[in-house]
C-alpha cells in the first residue's frame, strides 16, 4: 500500500494500492486538497487496510519512497520562467 503525506501539520493522508496512483496524487491533488506544496510517498508492505497503512506512516512503521513537488501548471511555469529572466536581468 501507498500513503501520500503532505508536509505540513494536520494534513490528511490518502492510501493508494499503485505507485501511480500515489504519484498522481501526490502531484495534483495534495494541492487541491491542502495548499501543500510537496509530499513524501511511503511504502507500507503486508495485506494491510487504508487505515492500518496511515497508522502505520503514522507510526513510523513504513518506508519513505519519494519526496514529491505539485506539478505546475503551464500558467505557472510561464510564470516562474518569467519571473526568473526578469531577476537575472534586472537583478533581485
Amino acid at each position: 500500500m501507498f500513503v501520500v503525506k503532505p508536509l505540513m501539520e494536520d494534513a490528511d493522508l490518502r492510501a493508494f494500492l499503485s505507485p501511480t496512483a500515489a504519484n498522481e496524487y501526490a502531484e495534483a491533488g495534495v494541492f487541491q486538497d491542502c495548499g501543500c506544496e510537496q509530499s513524501e510517498i511511503h511504502f507500507v508492505a503486508g495485506e494491510v487496510t487504508a487505515d492500518e497503512a496511515i497508522q502505520a506512516v503514522r507510526d513510523g512503521r513504513s518506508e519513505t519512497r519519494a519526496i514529491v513537488r505539485r506539478r505546475m501548471s503551464a500558467e505557472e511555469l510561464e510564470v516562474s520562467r518569467l519571473d526568473a529572466l526578469a531577476e537575472r536581468e534586472l537583478g533581485p
